[in-house]
């Protein structure tokens, strides 16, 4: 189960290897041991890393203080248990003492009632007896729950006994109340010291065998309060002194050692010795994370060094690309002044071309002048055409005019008979109203007339206690003759239908005006008509004017286009000039290709 041949433990690891087996209560291991601790050492170092060496002792120290808070538990308990068995010790002597208290009361108390002559002092004694024997069933009531088979075994008839105790002094306090006070105390004397004294006997032991018991526990309680007291002491002593050791010792050495070691390369490749060699990039932690960032920037620093070399070859290149650049730029200036000279001559050609060109532009502008004296006159027939159409405009918007004005006139015609037959509408619709309510009226004044009537057979029948009925048949009367002012109200109503009647006649009338004046304007609109005629007349005169100017600018146009032809012959040398312009220009721009290519051949 267990390998026979295992590497020796070494320092702590030992020491915790050995306290985890004890810990865990695991068997002892048959080892033959092998040093390799100084094999191991730097393995070890490097497969922490520094959060595992730094977490390292506060775990021990957690570890310890865990065992610590374990036993200080253990501890606790066994001292509560200790507590809670002390307290119930001392809980059934208190009840046992206590009940041996009510009874010795009570026999002083049977006494008094004996020797009281006071009724009423004895009714009082009777009344405090009858309490404390109260008193003593409910502590033994209390007390029997808690006994325990050893308890019950030295209260060996104890219920007995209590039972004839109080048994004994009610018959006492009978006798007593009942007057008989010699009884009474022949009864005391015989029963209840007698039988007192038997129940003091079984609890007196109880209650010294209850004390011990808690002052037993007492003491136990107190050693181990001093136990648990050095337990702590001890163990945090031993546990901080320990955690402290190993924290030392692993910042010490797998930490700062190798931080130092670390510092003494980064200050010697800081001074550009790239030969240096870097400790500690085997290892696993942080530590070794550095010495691999460290190893970068060493090689970073070789790299550096290499690259300045080869800048300061390409340097050297450059100056040398330079030279040959500026070589090409001189003979690129000897040939573009050759052709420069080219472009100046095909430059004088075209000037010459442009001369010519000129005296053909002059003779079209005098050929243009005559031109223009036609056009002149074309413009001035143009003009009378002009005018002739703002008259005809000018009627055409009169015409607009009064085509408008026809519509809106004929519009509130329009509006004017909607008016009318809306009037209208209401004047019957309110007719009919008014007829209803008419009869309704006369239905009611009917009615009123009748209730009057009625209102004073029955006063005259009812004699002096119709007097008040008489006085509502004359404000039924009033009623009536209100009625009849509304009916008269309603007649002026009517009166004022008729005016809107008469209102919606003169309506009709004024509808017959308008189309009389739509009448009119359309007679207006037909002498316009005359005038827009008479306009287009005039209009066609112009245009004929207009057309034998045209004549004269047709003839005119032909001296335009022989100067035309002369102009044509003119562009043909300018373009000739312009096409070894253009050849000139291409010579250019291939030396120039030719400067580019050697440009960047340097």
């Amino acid at each position: 189960m267990y390998p026979s041949v295992l590497p020796q433990r070494c320092g702590f690891y030992a020491l915790s290897s050995r306290l985890s087996r004890r810990l865990s209560f695991e068997p002892p291991l048959t080892i033959r041991p092998r040093n390799v601790c100084n094999d191991k050492k730097e393995e070890n170092a490097m497969r922490l890393n520094l959060a595992a060496k730094l977490v390292l002792p506060v775990v021990l120290i957690a570890s310890i203080a865990a065992v610590l808070a374990a036993g200080t538990y253990y501890f606790l308990e066994r001292n509560n248990a200790s507590a809670q068995q002390a307290d119930l010790a001392s809980r059934k002597a208190f009840l046992a003492a206590e009940i041996r208290a009510a009874s010795r009361a009570s026999q002083r108390d049977l006494l008094n009632l004996i020797l009281d002559k006071n009724a009423d002092s004895r009714r009082s004694i009777a009344e405090l007896v009858d309490r404390r024997i109260k008193l003593m069933q409910d502590l033994s009531e209390r007390l029997t729950p808690l006994l325990t088979d050893g308890d019950r075994a030295v209260l060996a008839n104890f219920d007995q006994l209590r039972t004839q105790v109080i048994q004994a002094f009610i018959e006492v306090r009978n006798q007593a109340l009942a007057g008989q006070p010699d009884a009474a105390y022949e009864k005391f004397v015989r029963d209840v010291r007698t039988r007192e004294r038997a129940m003091s006997a079984v609890t007196d032991p109880f209650i010294q065998k209850s004390e011990e018991e808690v002052r037993t526990l007492a003491r136990q309680i107190e050693e181990q309060a001093h136990q648990a007291e050095f337990l702590a002491v001890t163990g945090s002593a031993v546990g901080i002194t320990g955690g402290v050791a190993l924290a030392l010792f692993i910042i010490l050495g797998g930490v700062v050692r190798p931080l130092r070691a670390m510092t003494g390369a980064m200050m010697r490749l800081a001074d550009r010795h790239w030969e240096t060699e870097v400790p500690g990039t085997t290892r696993k932690d942080e530590i070794g994370g550095m010495a691999k960032a460290l190893l970068i920037f060493r090689d970073n620093g070789l790299e550096s060094d290499r690259l300045t070399a080869e800048a300061e070859a390409a340097q050297k290149a450059r100056e040398e690309r330079r030279q040959r650049l500026e070589a090409a730029i001189a003979d690129f200036q000897s040939r573009a002044g050759m052709v420069m000279s080219s472009v100046v001559s095909a430059s004088s050609e075209l000037q010459a071309a442009a001369e010519s060109l000129a005296g053909s532009a002059e003779e079209t502008l005098q050929q243009s002048n005559s031109v223009a004296s036609s056009a002149e006159e074309a413009t001035a027939n143009v003009q009378s055409v002009a005018a002739a159409g703002e008259e005809l405009s000018a009627s055409i918007s009169e015409i607009l005019r009064q085509a408008r004005q026809s519509s809106d006139i004929a519009t509130d015609a329009v509006n004017a008979a909607g008016q009318t037959d809306e009037k209208i509408q209401l004047l019957s619709q309110s007719a009919e109203k008014i007829g209803s309510v008419i009869e309704l009226i006369q239905g009611i004044a009917s009615q009123t007339n009748l209730l009057a009537l009625n209102a004073t057979i029955e006063a005259a029948r009812a004699g002096e206690a119709g007097r008040g009925f008489a006085v509502v048949a004359s404000e039924v009367k009033d009623l009536a003759g209100q009625t009849t002012r509304a009916t008269n109200e309603i007649a002026t109503t009517i009166a004022g239908i008729q005016e809107v009647t008469n209102g919606t006649i003169e309506a009709m009338r004024a509808i017959g005006q308008k189309i009389e004046k739509i009448h009119t304007i359309a007679q207006e609109i037909a002498g316009s008509v005359e005038e827009q005629g008479r306009a287009t007349s005039e209009i066609a005169q112009s245009v004929q004017l207009a057309a034998v100017g045209t004549t004269h600018v047709s003839g005119n146009i032909v001296h335009v286009n022989e100067a035309a032809t002369n102009t044509g012959a003119a562009s043909t040398q300018v373009m000739s000039a312009a096409r070894d312009l253009a050849e000139q220009a291409e010579t250019l721009r291939s030396e120039m290709d030719k400067f580019l290519a050697a440009a960047r051949a340097a």
